[in-house]
């Protein structure tokens, strides 16, 4: 089941336009937000705390910040700044049908979190150009055992090929829509 969807509210811009004068963010989590509204009460405690109840930590150079976080993109994964902003408070919510703001202990799951926000937003783009392309899981792992068996290599291998430009043929263009696919089916 996919935890966390990407909202895309707010951006580093928006962040800073809003001139607020502290940034918060959490000790055990990646959350944060410039906005005192956003923040909650520790149900033992009382201090303020994120949406998963960690406390936080502050600092009034919301510039250096946010300087900081820009200066080392590398520190967040794949999608390097964007993780980054992807752990806003407004950014992060536990689904697309739960909007309850939520975070992650780890930089891997906001990466998670954007690889099924690109994911959909492409396949939502294909599906507008194309709505029949899409194969029933049956007709897609009946094409994937064709392709494994006409190029006499695993599926693993055959993805990894398309993705470095080195697939056998043009059914490799095939094959990896039908892999995609099947993903998405998985992480619904």
């Amino acid at each position: 089941m996919a935890t966390g969807y990407f909202t895309n509210q707010i951006t580093l811009d928006d962040v800073r336009s809003a001139m607020h004068e502290m940034i918060f963010y959490a000790m055990r989590t990646c959350w944060w937000t410039h906005n005192r509204d956003h923040l909650y009460k520790h149900p033992e405690t009382g201090l303020p705390c994120g949406p998963r109840s960690s406390h936080l930590m502050q600092t009034s150079d919301v510039e250096g910040f946010l300087e900081a976080a820009e200066g080392d993109t590398g520190h967040y994964g794949k999608y390097g700044l964007m993780t980054f902003v992807a752990a806003h408070h407004l950014n992060c919510v536990v689904s697309a049908d739960d909007l309850r703001p939520t975070s992650f202990e780890e930089w891997g799951k906001y990466n998670e979190m954007l690889d099924r926000y690109f994911v959909e937003d492409w396949v939502a783009g294909w599906k507008a150009q194309d709505p029949d392309a899409f194969m029933t899981n049956e007709e897609v792992e009946a094409e994937i055992k064709r392709c494994e068996k006409k190029f006499d290599m695993s599926s693993e291998e055959l993805l990894r090929r398309v993705e470095a430009g080195t697939a056998p043929d043009a059914d490799g263009i095939i094959f990896w829509k039908m892999l995609l696919k099947h993903r998405i089916d998985a992480v619904r």
